[in-house]
């Protein structure tokens, strides 16, 4: 009787060892992020390096941004909830000429801003370059269509006014 007890134990440990192993390969396979961010553990938003002094101090003010920005094109009805988590990062975009990117890959999308950008610009033009590139998470893919234009402007109306 002991041993049926014990061998019932044993693989029950063994069975739930296999169960987790899985969850944690599925996890990771689709994007241990995004499903920690489902199971509402995750942030929305995260700063990459949020410490780094190429953010020149202008990581909490672009969280906020962005934060302001996920509330209204949900309001609007215009909001992907699988872009979640949204990471923002600081880099020095030299080679590609730009002062911000937006990429959304199979399961992260992320704003990239240019180092020397954050410190040059004003508020006004960082708020222009947030909605621009918050639009491309939106309509990805797609570029500067007609769609991406007119959720840019419906933003850009929205919360350039606060």
């Amino acid at each position: 009787m002991n041993w049926n007890r014990t061998g019932r134990a044993i693989l029950i440990a063994f069975l739930g060892a296999i169960i987790i192993f899985l969850f944690s390969f599925l996890a990771w396979d689709l994007g241990g992020e995004k499903l920690a961010f489902r199971l509402g553990i995750g942030k929305p938003i995260k700063i990459q390096g949020y410490s780094d002094y190429q953010w020149r101090g202008q990581e909490g003010y672009i969280k906020h941004r962005v934060e302001e920005l996920i509330t209204t094109s949900r309001e609007l009805g215009i909001f992907d909830e699988s872009i979640l988590p949204i990471r923002l990062h600081v880099y020095s975009l030299d080679r590609i000429r730009s002062v911000a990117s937006a990429d959304r890959s199979r399961f992260k999308s992320y704003i990239v801003f240019d180092n020397k950008y954050l410190s040059m610009t004003g508020r006004e033009d960082l708020d222009a370059t947030i909605v621009h590139e918050f639009s491309h998470l939106l309509d990805w893919d797609n570029g500067h269509t007609l769609k991406w234009q007119n959720n840019c402007r419906l933003l850009f109306a929205k919360t350039m006014s606060k």
